[in-house]
C-alpha cells in the first residue's frame, strides 16, 4: 500500500464551473502524490460535475468568502502540509514536487511566483500590473509572499483564516506568521498559472472590479487614503519590477504593454477613490 500523501491541495471554487476540472487535472498530473479536495460554494452544478469525475468536494450552497473556503478545505483534509489553488488557475509541472522538496528540508511556509496562463499581450500586461510582486524575480518582495503552502501545525497555531474579509485573508495570515518569527520562503521556481483578461476591454473592467473589491475591503483593514496612495504607487512599481524580470518580460514587450497597463492603473485608481 502506498504511503498517504504529505501534501494536500485545496482548490477554491466559486462560479468556476468551466475551469475547475482543468485546475484539478493540473494537480492530478503532478509527480508528487496529492490529497485533493475542492472547496466549492454557491449555486450551480459544480459538485455534480466533480462527482462525475471522481473529485472529492466539500460544498456550501451559500457563498463562502475566501477565508471560509480555505478553512473548509483544511478541515476536510489530513496531509501534514497544506497548499491552495484557485479554481481558475493551473499548477505547472513540478509545482508539488518542488514545494515538498522545500518542506522536507524544513520550510514551514513557502510562497510561489505567478505567470499568465495565456501568452497574449493583454494577459501579460494585466499580469505585470496586478501581480508585479509575484514575478519570478530572484529576490522576494514582501507584498509578493502569496500562493503559500503551510505546515498544518503552523495553521493550527496561527489559524483559522479570517472569514469576514473579501480580500487579503492570506495576507493577514502571512503577516501573523512572519510576526511570530517563522520565515515564509520565496520559491520563484514554483509557478502557478493565472487566467487573465485576453482583451483590452476585459482588462480595464477587471481593473475596475479589483479596485472596487479593495475599496470595499479597506473599511475593515485600513483607510481609503492609504489605499489610494498604495494604488497610485503601483504603476511605477510594476514597471520597475518588470524591467528586472528578464527574460520572462522582454523590454520590447513591456514597451508595447505600457499603454494598457497605464489604462488599467488609472481605472483601478478611480475605483479605489470612489466612496
Amino acid at each position: 500500500m502506498s504511503a498517504a500523501p504529505e501534501l494536500c491541495a485545496v482548490v477554491m471554487s466559486y462560479r468556476n464551473h468551466d475551469t475547475v476540472l482543468a485546475a484539478v487535472d493540473s494537480l492530478r498530473r503532478q509527480s508528487e502524490p496529492l490529497e485533493i479536495v475542492v472547496s466549492h460554494s454557491g449555486d450551480g452544478a459544480t459538485p455534480e460535475l466533480l462527482a462525475e469525475h471522481g473529485v472529492r468536494c466539500v460544498a456550501s450552497p451559500e457563498r463562502r468568502l475566501p477565508g471560509a473556503a480555505r478553512n473548509a478545505g483544511i478541515e476536510a483534509t489530513e496531509a501534514p502540509f497544506v497548499s491552495f489553488l484557485a479554481a481558475d488557475c493551473l499548477a505547472t509541472p513540478g509545482w508539488a514536487a518542488a514545494r515538498m522538496a522545500r518542506h522536507r528540508a524544513g520550510a514551514k511556509a513557502i510562497a510561489n511566483s505567478l505567470a499568465p496562463a495565456e501568452d497574449d499581450l493583454c494577459s501579460r500586461a494585466t499580469w505585470i500590473f496586478e501581480h508585479s510582486s509575484r514575478l519570478p524575480l530572484v529576490d522576494p518582495i514582501p507584498d509578493g509572499l502569496h500562493g503559500v503552502s503551510y505546515a498544518r501545525e503552523l495553521l493550527d497555531a496561527r489559524g483559522p483564516f479570517r472569514e469576514d474579509v473579501l480580500v487579503g485573508e492570506d495576507t493577514q495570515m502571512n503577516e501573523a506568521i512572519l510576526a511570530s518569527g517563522v520565515e515564509i520562503e520565496w520559491a520563484p521556481e514554483i509557478v502557478t498559472l493565472h487566467r487573465y483578461p485576453t482583451t483590452a476591454g476585459q482588462a480595464v473592467l477587471d481593473a475596475w472590479a479589483r479596485g472596487r473589491r479593495r475599496a470595499l475591503a479597506s473599511s475593515r483593514s485600513y483607510g481609503r487614503p492609504e489605499l489610494v496612495w498604495e494604488t497610485a504607487k503601483s504603476l511605477p512599481q510594476a514597471v520597475s519590477r518588470a524591467r528586472k524580470a528578464r527574460p520572462q518580460v522582454p523590454m520590447a514587450e513591456l514597451g508595447i504593454a505600457v499603454p494598457l497597463i497605464t489604462a488599467c492603473w488609472a481605472t483601478k485608481l478611480a475605483a479605489t477613490a470612489v466612496p
